[in-house]
């Protein structure tokens, strides 16, 4: 069976991952997830990746679409320092108000103490 390819993370790489198997591409040091052709893509992209580049133990808050806006506060306060709280794409409500917010792409927030 061949051995599968991945393509390299950055998103104007265009050396097609230097012909390297998956294997062989760099990984994230933090996250682990994402995946590189050389330093140099990798290095391009930390402007995009560091946003949403979360180690593999950090705990996650993570809310979805069509939920209150009550819900975002109440993960905010439950996080603690280190943790992220991942506001996905959606809608949210706020009960007895008119207050609406429309989150288009996701929103990461980090818990005190993590310097970004």
């Amino acid at each position: 069976m061949p051995e599968s390819r991945s393509k390299c993370n950055y998103t104007k790489c265009s050396s097609n991952n230097n012909g390297q198997s998956a294997s062989n591409l760099l990984g994230c040091s933090r996250c682990k997830s994402a995946k590189y052709c050389s330093t140099n893509c990798q290095k391009k992209d930390w402007v995009f990746h560091k946003f949403k580049c979360v180690a593999p133990d950090v705990t996650r808050h993570v809310i979805q679409g069509g939920g209150g806006i009550d819900a975002i506060q109440s993960a905010i306060d439950s996080a603690s320092p280190g943790d992220v709280v991942v506001i996905r794409k959606g809608t949210y409500e706020d009960t007895g108000e008119s207050n609406t917010l429309f989150v288009n792409k996701p929103i990461y927030l980090w818990g005190g103490g993590e310097d970004r």
